[in-house]
C-alpha cells in the first residue's frame, strides 16, 4: 500500500489532464500515468452503474499501486477491478512544470497563499507566480463615478511579480470565465472593471501602493496584499474596455434583467453623455449578482495562458 501525505492541505493538490497521460500532484508527490486504453461512458450509465457500486461499501474501498506490474487495483466489497497502464512513474515537482512547458519553475506549494498555484516562474531578479483565485464578494470603488459597490469579482487569473526582497512590482490580471478544468488552453479574459489593459491585462497601479510597513513579508503574504490592494482601492475611470455592438447588446439585455438597478439608472441617466461611465456603471451592476461571470461577455486577451505566466 502506497502512503498518504497527511500534511499538505487537500487544496495544493491538482490534477493534470493531457492528450496521453495524467499526472496527479499532491505536496511533493507526483505520478504520472500513461494509458494503455481510455474509455469514456456516458454520464447516466456513470450515475446508474458505477456510483452505486462505489457507494455500496465504500469503507472497504483499498487501492493498491503496483508499479513493477504497471497497474492500479480497486478493491470493493468482493469485487476486484484491475487498471493496466503503461506506465507509472515518479516525478519531481521541478519536471512536472517542465513538462506542462512551465519553465524555471521551483514548486507548487508555497505557505500563506490560500488560493491554487498555477505556475511559479523565476529567474535571477524577479519571481512571477500565477494563481487562480475563485470567484468571491469583493468591494469596488471608483470615487469620480461615484461607485462604491459589493461584487462578486470573477474567477480570477492573477500574476504578481516580485523582487527578491518579495516586494511585488507588478500584477497583470485575466478572467477565466469557461468551466472547462484550468490548463494552458483555457481562454483568458479580460478584467471588466477599470485600470487594467485590453491587450494583456497588466493592471495600471496609478497611486496605488504595494508596499507595506512590515519588514519582511512572505511571498504568500505579499500577492494577498497585492490582489487586495488593487481590486479594492479607489480606481480611476480610466482603461474602461470598449465592448463590441454584440457585446454591448448582450450587457444591456443582462442589465435589464437585474432585479435592484435603480440606484443604477440613476447613474445611468446623469452619465448619459458618457458612453465609458455607462458602460463601467452597467458591468459593475452587473456583477453584484453572484455567477454572473457565466454569461457576460467579456473580451479575450491577445495572450494565450502559457505566455501569460511567463
Amino acid at each position: 500500500m502506497e502512503a498518504i501525505d497527511t500534511v499538505t492541505p487537500a487544496s495544493a493538490a491538482f490534477l493534470y489532464t493531457r492528450e496521453g497521460d495524467v499526472m496527479l500532484q499532491h505536496g511533493g508527490i507526483c505520478t504520472r500515468i500513461t494509458f494503455d486504453r481510455v474509455e469514456q461512458t456516458d454520464l447516466s450509465t456513470f450515475l446508474s452503474e458505477i456510483v452505486p457500486l462505489m457507494k455500496r461499501d465504500a469503507s472497504n474501498l483499498t487501492i493498491i499501486r503496483n508499479p513493477t506490474r504497471g497497474e492500479y487495483t480497486f478493491v470493493l466489497g468482493d469485487a476486484v477491478t484491475i487498471y493496466k497502464v503503461n506506465a507509472i512513474e515518479d516525478v519531481s515537482i521541478a519536471d512536472m512544470i517542465e513538462n506542462l512547458t512551465i519553465k524555471k519553475a521551483q514548486s507548487v506549494y508555497i505557505p500563506d497563499i490560500p488560493y491554487q498555484i498555477i505556475a511559479d516562474v523565476q529567474d535571477e531578479q524577479l519571481r512571477k507566480i500565477t494563481v487562480r483565485i475563485p470567484e468571491h464578494k469583493s468591494v469596488y470603488r471608483c470615487s469620480d463615478l461615484q461607485l462604491d459597490e459589493k461584487v462578486y469579482i470573477p474567477p480570477l487569473w492573477a500574476k504578481v511579480t516580485l523582487n527578491r526582497a518579495n516586494m511585488p512590482t507588478n500584477l497583470q490580471l485575466a478572467v477565466e470565465a469557461e468551466r472547462n478544468p484550468m490548463s494552458m488552453a483555457t481562454t483568458l479574459y479580460g478584467w471588466p472593471f477599470t485600470n487594467a489593459w485590453r491587450e494583456d491585462g497588466k493592471c495600471c497601479l496609478g497611486n496605488t501602493s504595494l508596499s507595506v510597513a512590515k519588514a519582511q513579508l512572505t511571498v504568500g503574504e505579499a500577492i494577498q496584499v497585492t490582489l487586495q490592494r488593487f481590486i479594492e482601492s479607489d480606481s480611476n475611470p480610466h482603461l474602461i474596455p470598449h465592448y463590441t455592438a454584440d457585446a454591448d447588446k448582450r450587457m444591456l439585455s443582462m442589465y435589464a434583467e437585474l432585479k435592484d438597478k435603480a440606484k443604477f439608472d440613476k447613474m445611468l441617466k446623469a452619465y448619459s453623455s458618457n458612453k465609458d461611465a455607462c458602460t463601467l456603471v452597467r458591468s459593475v451592476a452587473i456583477h453584484t449578482e453572484k455567477g454572473a461571470y457565466r454569461t457576460f461577455p467579456y473580451l479575450k486577451l491577445n495572450v494565450s495562458a502559457e505566455t501569460f505566466i511567463r
